[in-house]
């Protein structure tokens, strides 16, 4: 039998890959405007205004306070990233993407935090912190992050808000890939709003939770993710750098990662003074490579801690350096399907 002939129409060539001018211009744009495009088209509410149906500009920028035509120019930049389409009436609809970025959906959380100025003022200043080692939002802001949230609610709750969105996408791996039934009480140390907790309490109803932040982010429990556990699971307001209520099992989510070293090794003490015998300690990270081609993801988060905090990224090489330092040594590594994992380790 003779095999078909297959035509370049059949198998056809790949697109040869961009110049290196233009790749580094697809880079650029649109980054950083797309960014505040998005931003700006959910903290006005466009999506939640149409979704009952299509609406001129005009009345989108009157149901939102906004100018008419700034709006209009606002969304047809936004159409040519595929985020709400305009029809022949001159009428605006949602698309898929933009229905993402309804209120309560993970995509409006990020976008209202991302957009925000305590995040794109220091990255502004990006430059400035490589040349000088220091932290872009302090000089920015004259004032240290935690302090900033403090005295900001708005953007304290946009970031909470984001934050609580990130642990709830990571809960169900965390808990697929680490077995928590051994400890009788978890301590969610810095868990914001609960929403991990919450997570690993239901999969282990034996177990007892304690949610323990700043008094101002769990000042209200009935906001909580783990309000529905009742006395199962405790609250508590407090300082990670003072002291960390004791526990079997203390978990800290994306906390490390924000810390500088010496900060680190502040916050890992108190937990060692606080976990109890044969206790274990679970730091929920992302791992960057040691080598070869960095993860972009991971490279730019770095970047991020770097501009907010101070923070960085860590190899499994830093973090086996970073535990003896307080008293720790690490016992294994277990990855979820995140792409992050759960790094634990016990008392030397």
């Amino acid at each position: 039998m003779c095999s078909a002939r297959l035509s370049n129409k059949d198998n056809p060539m790949p697109n040869p890959l961009p110049d290196p001018t233009t790749r580094v211009m697809q880079l650029l744009w649109p980054g950083a405007f797309a960014t505040q495009a998005v931003h700006a088209a959910a903290r006005l509410g466009v999506a939640d205004t149409l979704a009952d149906g299509p609406r001129s500009a005009e009345d989108i920028a009157n149901a939102a306070g906004a100018n008419a035509d700034f709006t209009r120019r606002l969304l047809r930049a936004l159409i040519s990233l595929e985020i709400f389409r305009e029809d022949d009436d001159g009428r605006f609809h949602n698309t898929p993407l933009s229905e993402a970025l309804q209120r309560g959906s993970p995509a409006r959380a990020w976008a209202m935090m991302l957009g925000a100025p305590f995040v794109w003022r220091p990255w502004g200043q990006l430059y400035d912190a490589v040349m000088t080692g220091g932290c872009a939002f302090d000089a920015v802001f004259a004032t240290p992050f935690d302090e900033y949230m403090a005295a900001h609610p708005e953007e304290a709750d946009a970031y909470n808000t984001a934050m609580d969105v990130n642990a709830s996408m990571a809960a169900a791996s965390v808990v697929a890939a680490y077995d928590f039934s051994a400890y009788e009480t978890i301590v969610d140390v810095g868990g914001g709003r609960g929403a991990l907790l919450a997570a690993i309490l239901n999969a282990n109803p034996k177990s007892r939770g304690v949610l323990f932040d700043l008094p101002g982010v769990v000042a209200n429990r009935d906001t909580l993710r783990i309000a529905r556990f009742g006395e199962r699971c405790a609250v508590e307001g407090g300082d990670f750098f003072v002291r960390v209520p004791g526990g079997d099992a203390l978990v800290l989510k994306s906390i490390i990662h924000a810390l500088s070293d010496a900060q680190a090794a502040q916050v890992l003490r108190n937990c060692r003074n606080a976990l109890n015998p044969k206790g274990r300690l679970m730091l929920i990270e992302t791992i960057l490579d040691a080598a070869g081609a960095p993860n972009p993801q991971k490279a730019l988060m770095d970047l991020m801690m770097l501009t907010l905090t101070n923070g960085h990224e860590r190899t499994a090489a830093d973090f086996e350096a970073l535990l003896p330092e307080a008293g720790f040594e690490l016992t294994r590594v277990v990855p979820t399907d995140r792409g992050n994992a759960v790094i634990e380790a016990a008392t030397r």
